[in-house]
């Protein structure tokens, strides 16, 4: 089972990740390829469950997992939550559900497995949960861009309405043999207070998941690079990719 760092724990933090966390580009992405017409989908990690909402509101029928209890206690307080179907667990512990048309792993959860048993057992779970023909859709981060080089560069203050001004930075450990360390500092300004979390993120290769799909039954219809279905590049942010069981 995957750990849980303080930002999923904690329960200010979790507060505090709802507001950095509003939707974005990615959230107008996957339900750009979730489509109009109504799906069966499961939602992998769902975490505030702001997606995982949007898609039932829009007419889908959502299955959301996510192991933290503490977030998961905040996604079934939005609105849209009662239509959603909501397990505490993680991925390599999928529920027995019915077949979906469409899985999701978004918020680049994919990057918390950190090793290629992991990863095999989680895709693995994933391909059993979709019908002949299904999608998986996620993404992770392309190494090769070296995103985590400027996190440091966007130490910023942030206006909290419940706990006031926030002073928010990430500091680089470590990046070896794929695996990167990281700390995201929370500096409570009105009292000086400071929550730090810890984390390791695989940046698995392009290469790499594209096999790790294949052994565990997915083809390969599509990588995007950009949240704008821009198609990827060696340069590209992210590595998008849209699996298909097969």
């Amino acid at each position: 089972m995957t750990s849980l760092n303080q930002e999923y724990i904690d329960p200010v933090l979790v507060s505090l990740y709802g507001e950095l966390n509003s939707w974005a580009p990615d959230n107008d992405f996957y339900m750009a390829m979730a489509g109009t017409t109504p799906k069966r989908i499961l939602d992998v990690g769902a975490g505030m469950g702001i997606q995982a909402c949007a898609l039932a509101k829009a007419g889908h029928r959502v299955v959301a997992i996510e192991p933290s209890p503490q977030m998961l206690k905040q996604a079934q307080k939005s609105m849209g939550a009662d239509l959603v179907q909501w397990h505490q667990t993680d991925a390599e512990n999928l529920p027995s559900i019915k077949p979906v048309d469409l899985t999701i792993c978004m918020g680049h959860a994919f990057q918390v497995f950190l090793d290629q048993s992991a990863v095999s057992t989680v895709l693995r779970a994933i391909q059993k949960t979709l019908k002949p023909g299904g999608e998986f859709i996620f993404e992770s981060r392309n190494p090769l861009a070296k995103s985590w080089e400027n996190w440091e560069k966007n130490t910023h203050v942030h206006q909290s309405q419940a706990f006031g001004e926030i002073e928010c930075k990430t500091t680089v450990h470590s990046f070896e043999n794929g695996l990167l360390t990281f700390a995201n500092t929370y500096e409570f300004l009105r009292n000086g207070e400071t929550k730090t979390s810890i984390s390791t993120l695989r940046y698995f290769t392009h290469d790499q998941i594209t096999q790790q799909l294949r052994k565990a039954g997915f083809s390969v219809k599509t990588i995007y690079g950009v949240w704008d279905q821009s198609p990827f590049a060696a340069t590209s942010p992210e590595m998008i990719f849209v699996a298909v069981k097969e």
